[in-house]
């Protein structure tokens, strides 16, 4: 699934008070999920005093020492919701500055943090004053700053307040009551006609469990924030069966004052239910002592992962099994779902009702068949298996996606079969068509027991479509973090909310997540392509926009409209099957790979021969030759290995039907061997008028090959606001052909300032982390992996060549403003005193906020390098 979250074409600086840091938006939201509704959505976010937000921020980390991005202690780092949104808010363009032209009005006030301290003192430390106000204060002044606000009083039901805490209003104050609720005092009144995005609407507060019965207002669900473990794409490897079965971790059996008995008995009764089972791993973390981790290993590593009620009808825990790709088995009866009219929850979970597990059991004996073998997920975009046509489905089937030949046999064999389930099997509501409702729990557990392979693969696939749409980021909102969809999936629902935006735009964006361009074109209503009805994006006057952004190394284009590729159906000895190498661990030359899968599901790929303006075979000819290399499983000799590939390569003809017809410059290969296309030999001459993507710049056919990034792994650390190391090279010199490496070996021999070493580190990646400028030499070629290695990691590349390597997308990027460029031979490069001198006059945060701007560009595992690709491809039909 494409990630869900807005474009920006400049990169924001965050305020003077904060780290000059940038935060990246994607491209693609704009072009899917709110397309059309750009003209029909502007919001204004409130500059509060920074006592209501930042300060507490800043109190929280004093107090803790740490922030509070980190703390998933004690249940504090899930309520940071509010907190991700106005950081992301902060530089969304949907934000105006213009008050006047908003019609949504946003409050960003940490209520969670600011019941945390709360001045009550009640012996808990950490909801003591600790110096930073109390939270009766903090609503007396927010009351009395929103009171001031004209648009407050003449626009009341379109402000919205999002508040991640379960005591989320009452209307009386008790001051010996800890915690308080959020909204209380003075400014439960003036909230009542206001929207609260809220992760609990049946919120309760420390006197009763059924606090929102007395709320008047408006509420919108949003999500907890996941644990930023979970959040990370690494950890969604394999779809299919797991190592569990079930999967829990919590407190089972104590009986918590604070818990309302029904809760006690839910979890107790889950306790019972799945306790005996086989395949079901329990943690009661009240009896037994768990490891770090253990509770996202588990997740992970688990078919479903069971979702009691807990103090209230919604529980974290959702969020984190979302993120973890596990799917949920939701056991509370009165849940609020987020986004439920714009998501359809059946389709990646599973209800079940709470009575059915109450009922006293039979010991029928429940046993687990044989696990199947693990599929494997490609990081590639996936299709909507929530289609009941078999047919259908087994057409959009990758094989790359499955672990072996066997795995995807037995998945296509049960399609033939007939199995037409589909992954809304079971359903609390009794009253949908077709939805199975079991009746005790015997009957429940042994419905999920024989749940078939194609059901499962449904449910997990959809789950990782809609799974950034429940995130809010990935990394800490303070340095560099990846943004995800729940901030714009909240915008969207306001806007439903508010009627804002034509309900058939809405609906017809959200369908069209899962169709090809052509489709959804075709689909697309009247109302989708019509006039914007309120002016274009105002920028955010109220930040400073750094001079590095404003003269981002990123240049602006249009969409590459114009291409269609025809990606050829090859026999799978040419591609998939390559992926079972077992001596192959030189994944970042995996490029092919990654921009086959991604052009699958691209809405450039045509179905249509005679539409495509490209055509794209997919031959992993890197992999083939690797594998030819290591036959015997050492080194064999290379030039039989290329004579092997080079006979690869020629078989495939045959295969290629409009060879012929459309010409050998319309048919792309992707060369991402170090040789690029002088892989080919005299035998595959044929073959030269092709365009070759590779990441060789220097021979290459320049304005018919395109220069690609290889596929290192991408960087999931958030850049540091400080380095502490000035510059450094470390690896190897001691080949003969290694010549500039080792003229910078003796140039910086000993220098303090400037480590140049061949020794290794096991901390290479964090080094890279906390260093300014990162040297990039030629070592037995002029490209290198190192480039992209260094970058993702905001360390400055210098890179010095004996000639010019041509780099990826150069009419796209100006690598001038983000890295810095040296011949070998020049002074500064010669001398450790000018390189130093040189070095030390440039402008860092320039530099790295343009490099970051640019890291989108060279990262494989988002959708921007194949839309780079498309716009050369473009260039070349003119």
């Amino acid at each position: 699934m494409m990630s869900l979250h807005l474009s920006v074409d400049s990169q924001a600086a965050i305020s003077n008070a904060e780290q000059r840091a940038t935060i990246k938006f994607n491209r693609s939201l704009v072009s899917s999920l709110l397309k059309g509704t750009e003209g029909y959505i502007r919001f204004f976010l409130y500059e509060l005093p920074t006592s209501l937000n930042k300060d507490l921020e800043a109190c929280y980390q004093n107090a803790k020492h740490k922030p509070i991005w980190q703390d998933y202690s004690e249940e504090k780092g899930q309520n940071i919701g509010e907190m991700w949104m106005h950081k992301l808010l902060t530089y969304h363009p949907m934000r105006t500055t213009d008050a006047a032209k908003a019609n949504i009005f946003f409050i960003p006030f940490y209520g969670f943090l600011s019941t945390i301290f709360s001045g009550i003192d009640s012996g808990d430390s950490d909801k003591e004053n600790m110096g930073c106000g109390k939270h009766l204060d903090r609503v007396t002044e927010l009351a009395a700053y929103l009171n001031q606000q004209p648009y407050f009083h003449s626009k009341p039901s379109q402000h919205v307040m999002p508040l991640s805490f379960w005591n989320v209003a009452t209307q009386f104050i008790d001051p010996h009551i800890n915690p308080p609720s959020v909204v209380t005092g003075p400014l439960w009144p003036m909230m009542k006609d206001k929207i609260l995005l809220v992760v609990e609407p049946q919120f309760t507060s420390a006197k009763n469990n059924e606090e929102y019965k007395n709320w008047p207002g408006k509420l919108v669900t949003v999500p907890y924030a996941a644990k930023p473990t979970l959040a990370n794409p690494k950890l969604q490897g394999y779809l299919g069966r797991k190592k569990n079965r079930y999967f829990f971790q919590g407190e089972l059996h104590r009986d918590l004052s604070n818990v309302s008995s029904s809760a006690i008995e839910a979890r107790a009764n889950i306790a019972n239910a799945f306790g005996g089972v086989p395949g079901a791993l329990l943690v009661d973390t009240h009896k037994h002592a768990v490891a770090d981790g253990s509770y996202e290993k588990g997740m992970t590593s688990s078919d479903f992962c069971i979702v009691p009620k807990g103090d209230t009808p919604t529980s974290a825990r959702l969020f984190d099994a979302i993120a973890a790709g596990c799917v949920p088995v939701i056991i509370s009866d009165g849940i609020s779902l987020p986004f439920s009219d714009l998501v359809s929850w059946d389709k990646f979970s599973i209800q079940l009702p709470e009575q059915v597990f109450s009922k006293s059991t039979t010991g029928k004996s429940l046993l687990e068949t044989e696990l199947d073998k693990e599929y494997l997920a490609r990081n590639t975009m996936l299709p909507d298996f929530s289609k009941d046509d078999p047919h259908l489905l087994e057409q959009q089937i990758d094989p790359s996606w499955f672990y072996d030949e066997a795995a995807l046999a037995e998945f296509r064999r049960e399609l033939r079969a007939g199995t037409k389930r589909s992954a809304s099997l079971i359903r609390v509501e009794s009253s949908s068509a077709g939805a199975f409702v079991p009746t005790s729990k015997e009957e429940a557990l042994e419905t999920l027991r024989t749940l078939p392979t194609s059901d499962l693969l449904r449910l997990q696939l959809n789950l990782k479509f809609y799974r950034p749409w429940f995130l809010y980021g990935i990394g800490s909102p303070p340095d560099h973090p990846i943004p995800q969809g729940a901030t714009d999936m909240a915008l969207l629902d306001i806007s439903k909310h508010l009627k804002l935006v034509p309900d058939e735009i809405v609906s017809q964006n959200l369908k069209m997540q899962f169709l090809s361009e052509d489709d959804a074109n075709a689909a697309r209503s009247p109302a989708m392509t019509s006039t914007a009805v309120l002016p274009s994006v105002a920028k955010p006057t109220a930040m400073a926009i750094s001079s590095a952004a404003s003269s981002s190394a990123v240049s602006s284009s249009a969409r590459p409209s114009e291409v269609k590729i025809f990606v050829y159906d090859l026999p799978t000895t040419f591609n998939y099957e390559l992926l079972n190498l077992t001596t192959w661990h030189e994944k970042s030359y995996d490029a092919d790979v990654h921009l086959h899968m991604k052009l699958l599901k691209h809405p450039a790929r045509t179905l249509d021969a005679d539409s495509a303006t490209f055509f794209f075979v997919p031959v992993y000819g890197t992999r083939y030759l690797h594998k030819m290399l290591f036959k015997g499983g050492v080194p064999g000799d290379f030039y039989q290995a290329q004579a092997a590939a080079n006979a690869f390569y020629k078989s495939v003809l045959p295969y290629l039907h409009h060879w012929n017809k459309q010409g050998p410059s319309k048919h792309i290969f992707a060369m991402t061997h170090d040789i690029g296309r002088n892989l080919w030999g005299p035998e595959c001459e044929m073959l030269k008028d092709a365009i070759s993507l590779q990441h060789n710049g220097v021979d290459f056919r320049k304005q018919h090959d395109i220069i690609i990034p290889p596929a290192v792994d991408p960087n999931l650390t958030p850049w540091p606001s400080q380095r502490t190391q000035f510059a450094v090279f470390r690896g190897s010199s001691e080949d003969p052909r290694y010549e500039v490496r080792k003229k910078l070996n003796q140039i910086f021999l000993k220098n303090p300032e400037v480590l140049v070493t061949s020794e290794t580190s096991s901390d290479w990646k964090d080094e890279l982390l906390h260093t300014d400028f990162c040297l990039v030499p030629s070592g037995l070629r002029e490209w290198s992996f190192r480039f992209y290695e260094v970058a993702l990691r905001g360390c400055i590349p210098v890179i010095v060549g004996k000639v010019y390597n041509t780099m990826p997308f150069e009419d796209l990027l100006d690598y001038s403003k983000c890295t810095i460029r040296l011949l070998a031979d020049s002074k500064e490069a010669s001398d450790a005193s000018s390189f130093e001198q040189l070095l030390k006059s440039q402008d860092k945060t320039q530099l790295r906020n343009s490099l970051y701007a640019a890291t989108s560009h060279w990262d494989w595992t988002g959708e921007q390098v194949v839309s780079d690709i498309l716009q050369e491809l473009q260039k070349t039909i003119h």
